[in-house]
């Protein structure tokens, strides 16, 4: 919906253009501290934090696994939009399946720079 209308108002004069662009660029600033706000709750690197949320997938790795999680509570406060992460997990007690709700104790760190095989996304990496 915002691209429609950041194309109506590109075609209204030579104005219209550099009007779009900078409503596009505020829009896009905006989303993105919104995907990216619950970062901010996490605190100190290295603390633990009690995490629920649904499965996404589980990739089994011969050091353990990497979890999907839908996260949809950290340390009992809703989050929304629910991010997706991406734990490690060196020994798991038992296999996750995909659509099951899990309530863990992580480490939680985002990945950063060359860290991040995601790129520029809203998804971050934890160990668990």
């Amino acid at each position: 919906m915002p691209l429609v209308a950041l194309l109506i108002l590109a075609s209204y004069g030579r104005w219209g253009l550099v009007v779009g662009g900078a409503c596009g660029l505020i829009w896009f600033l905006l989303f993105l501290n919104m995907q990216l706000e619950w970062l901010h709750q996490l605190g100190a690197v290295g603390a633990k934090h009690t995490i629920d949320g649904e499965v996404m997938a589980w990739q089994p790795h011969r050091d353990g696994g990497v979890l999907l999680l839908r996260l949809s509570r950290l340390e009992q406060q809703s989050i929304w939009p629910r991010p997706t992460l991406k734990l490690f997990s060196r020994t798991p007690d038992t296999i996750p399946v995909v659509g099951q709700h899990l309530v863990l104790d992580a480490t939680l760190k985002p990945l950063h720079g060359l860290g991040n095989p995601s790129g520029l996304t809203k998804s971050a990496g934890c160990w668990v």
